[in-house]
């Protein structure tokens, strides 16, 4: 069985996938280099391709 994806549903996990990226690169940097524009940029990047999901909470994974 063989599962399909959408082009749009493909693009939008490329750029959540961008958005936690950039999200890691500045949790494990200095105070000093934290750049929320470039943060903002990379949310609204992901927001453009998204759809209602983008309004959902985000439910807390369980524990490992």
């Amino acid at each position: 069985m063989k599962l399909a994806i959408s082009q749009r549903k493909l693009d939008s996990y490329k750029r959540a996938e961008a958005l936690a990226q950039e999200c890691r690169r500045q949790m494990v940097g200095r105070q000093e280099d934290i750049d929320l524009n470039a943060l903002a940029d990379f949310v609204i990047h992901w927001m453009k391709i998204t759809g209602k999901v983008k309004f959902d909470v985000p439910k807390r994974p369980k524990s490992i």
